[in-house]
């Protein structure tokens, strides 16, 4: 199946979708709003840099994320797709989670 998300296409089996069942990917089906008959494809107008991690978790089972990506943005693109924020896998955890620990300073001045 094809994923278009943000204008960059990502090809993946059903199969690897179906290993997270709850989640937004695993269950889409052609009645889906986002899905393209004349490309045959689903489209989402999400974050592309963002997406390429999260499809990596379910090809592999981890969810890593680089330090450079935003908290926030993270979180955000999580949700939409269905995934717990608790699957980051540990050596990325502290980078997603500083975001939080840097507004309760702000707001503690």
């Amino acid at each position: 199946m094809i994923l278009n998300v943000g204008g960059i296409r990502y090809m993946t089996y059903d199969s690897t979708l179906q290993c997270l069942p709850d989640t937004r990917l695993a269950k889409l089906t052609k009645k889906d709003p986002s899905y393209d008959p004349v490309h045959d494809e689903y489209f989402f107008d999400r974050n592309a840099a963002i997406f390429e991690h999260i499809l990596d978790f379910y090809r592999v089972g981890n969810l890593h994320f680089p330090s450079c990506l935003c908290g926030p943005s993270i979180q955000s693109e999580l949700k939409f797709w269905g995934l717990d924020e608790n699957n980051i896998s540990p050596c990325c955890w502290k980078s997603f989670s500083s975001y939080e620990d840097e507004k309760r300073t702000v707001l503690e001045l």
